[in-house]
């Protein structure tokens, strides 16, 4: 008890200014979800700390993420008594969306749904097709497309409001012009936004194909059938694949829609294989290598080991024919390719704040990428993500150390010293062996707030030399200059005496007279070495440089 009241009679006694500093971070409240181009109450508190800044002012700025779209206002007013009120309208794709507010350093963020508004057409994608939710189709929905007879095209379904938004719950029925078409299923309640379904062509020709739904609304599209009755093609492949790692592909032109081994051995077309992501008729967006374009099948049979695919995702390969002018071959992967990352590779590391102040946390994120950047699991290469403090003061707490699906490990870090960089070392290895996958050195700035021009303050305050403990005496100078220090104790006395030039080449003397934020460090002794008493000393300093001379006094606190 004696400590504390000791601690506070300092605090009063060195008349530190109470003014308010700037907000550590936001907490944003939102009043319902809602939909698409709605407009929803926000309200935002700053924080200093884990309480409430009730004398923050600053301008709000909104961010929405991680889906395409806009938040209005995206800069709007000021704070008022640490809280900002008002309604924000959402021009977001349906889904959970994220919401970020920032003002100077300090973020904060919180997580909302936005759903998608009344249906307003259906979009109808084959393959070859492709579109992008939110804002833009990617196509035209009643474009005729060209198919092949005898052969199950997947077909995707998407009821989209006027933004493009996906509509999370529908019904839709399906229904061709005649017996020219196999649609399987025929019907769909769907709570994810989109349907799927299988279209098989048995005759060639023009069919259209209607689509309704209930709200309500319908589309048409058009499928020229071409005949494909000659051959069909058969592709094999792992199910599992590694991104970048070569795989196995093994072809063969059969003239049975579903026996690959009544084989055509007199064939020897050629052909190229595409690759869509798997469940959609999207094209998939990894680079594919290994050979593929005109693959010459030799007696209706094509194995080769060499190709690879470098994203991770989940993938299905198609094949069709380039020889001998229309297609008339064509094949698709009997099931899904689930490519997986491959094993770390680099690291990219980021700070919260960028620069932590001493006795502050930064948040420190450790991004683990394989070559072909995809973010790695741990779950699937067996590996953890291990952070050290190689130099500085101040400690790691670890909060994570396997990564998440988007391939992220998590600590924190709190500063010790003031103007020291701590250095932080983030390696991936193996769980078992401690194989290194990858290795990173990154660098912690910890630092004070920067003083202003003719400002002066101190870290910590007050301080104990007993225990090796120094306190960093930060003011700004105008201009580069020589700089006299003088300690005195309360009844006046000289206690230190320090004169610095500014041509001296030591790092002490660079920092100490540098223009700009400078700063010296007192280890808490007097000028014969020895640590001074507890009590209160005035620490004045004079810097004569080029834009003339300036003067600081700061009181600092001695508490052993």
């Amino acid at each position: 008890m004696k400590r504390v009241i000791q601690t506070l009679l300092f605090i009063l006694l060195l008349g530190l200014p109470l003014s308010a500093s700037a907000a550590d971070s936001f907490k944003i409240e939102i009043d319902d979800s809602g939909t698409a181009g709605d407009y929803l109450g926000v309200t935002i508190n700053a924080f200093t700390g884990p309480s409430p800044d009730g004398g923050y002012t600053g301008t709000v700025n909104f961010t929405v993420s991680p889906h395409p779209g806009t938040v209005s206002p995206t800069v709007s007013g000021n704070f008022s008594g640490g809280e900002w009120k008002g309604a924000v309208k959402f021009f977001a794709a349906d889904d959970e969306v994220v919401l970020t507010c920032t003002d100077g350093g300090a973020t904060g963020n919180t997580i909302t749904t936005v759903y998608a508004g009344l249906g307003t057409q259906l979009l109808i994608l084959v393959p070859g097709e492709t579109h992008t939710p939110g804002f833009a189709p990617g196509v035209t929905p009643t474009e005729p497309v060209h198919l092949i007879e005898g052969v199950n095209h997947p077909v995707t379904v998407y009821v989209v409001d006027d933004l493009w938004n996906w509509n999370k719950s529908f019904m839709t029925s399906i229904d061709s012009s005649g017996v020219g078409a196999e649609i399987t299923p025929a019907s769909f309640n769907t709570s994810d936004g989109r349907a799927f379904f299988t279209l098989r062509l048995t005759m060639t020709g023009l069919i259209t194909t209607s689509f309704t739904s209930p709200d309500p609304f319908s589309n048409t599209k058009q499928v020229y059938s071409d005949s494909a009755s000659v051959a069909w093609l058969h592709l094999k492949v792992p199910s599992q694949i590694t991104a970048g790692a070569p795989f196995a592909l093994t072809a063969t032109v059969s003239s049975s829609p579903g026996d690959p081994d009544q084989v055509l051995t007199t064939n020897s077309d050629t052909f190229k294989i595409n690759r869509y992501l798997s469940g959609t008729s999207d094209p998939a967006s990894g680079n594919w290598g290994g050979p593929s374009e005109n693959l010459t099948m030799v007696n209706g049979q094509l194995s080769r080991d060499d190709f690879t695919y470098d994203r991770a995702e989940s993938i299905y390969l198609c094949g069709e024919k380039t020889s001998g002018g229309s297609i008339s071959l064509i094949g698709v992967s009997t099931t899904p390719i689930e490519v997986l990352p491959n094993v770390p590779a680099a690291i990219q590391t980021t700070l919260d704040p960028a620069e932590v102040q001493a006795q502050h946390t930064t948040h420190i994120t450790a991004h683990i990428l394989d070559q072909h950047g995809n973010p790695t699991r741990s779950t699937l290469h067996s590996f953890i993500v291990k952070f050290d403090q190689v130099s500085g003061s101040g400690f790691l707490s670890v909060s994570q150390t396997a990564t998440d699906l988007n391939g992220n490990a998590y600590c924190n870090f709190t500063g010790g010293v003031v103007n020291e960089e701590a250095r932080i070392r983030v390696r991936a290895e193996h769980s078992v062996t401690q194989h290194l996958y990858a290795e990173t050195i990154m660098p912690v700035k910890v630092s004070v707030a920067p003083p202003q021009p003719g400002a002066i303050l101190n870290y910590p305050n007050p301080f104990n030399p007993a225990q090796d403990q120094k306190t960093s005496i930060n003011y700004y100078l105008n201009s580069r200059g020589n700089v006299e220090i003088r300690i005195y104790d309360a009844f006046g006395r000289l206690v230190l005496s320090r004169d610095i030039s500014e041509t001296a080449a030591d790092s002490v003397s660079q920092n100490a007279t540098a223009a700009g934020g400078a700063y010296w460090e007192w280890d808490g002794r007097n000028g014969e070495g020895r640590i001074v008493a507890n009590g209160i000393y005035l620490v004045k300093i004079t810097a004569r440089g080029s834009s003339g001379a300036q003067k600081f006094k700061r009181r600092v606190g001695v508490l052993k």
